[in-house]
């Protein structure tokens, strides 16, 4: 079986809510407020549930690209969450 693939915290699932209300992209508030949920320690497949994502797979597809372009969203959110 694969191992579980860890989750960057470089921000608090406070800060996620806070740009999750903020912003006006429908499918980045669900990626964020899954972010946030999975940080409160939810499990991965209920959160996915919660902001209507049903497929495993797309998870997990989301985590891998989550992380590999992790530069690029905390410059995004730094700057979101400076704008006040």
């Amino acid at each position: 079986m694969p191992s579980a693939l860890s989750l960057r915290t470089h921000y608090s699932p406070a800060d996620l809510r806070l740009l999750a209300k903020k912003t006006k992209n429908n499918n980045q508030r669900k990626r964020l407020l899954w972010l946030a949920a999975v940080l409160d320690g939810m499990n991965r497949t209920d959160a996915a549930r919660i902001v209507g994502w049903i497929a495993k797979p797309f998870v997990t597809g989301f985590i891998v690209s989550m992380n590999r372009d992790l530069l690029v969203c905390a410059t995004f959110m730094q700057a979101a969450l400076n704008r006040g």
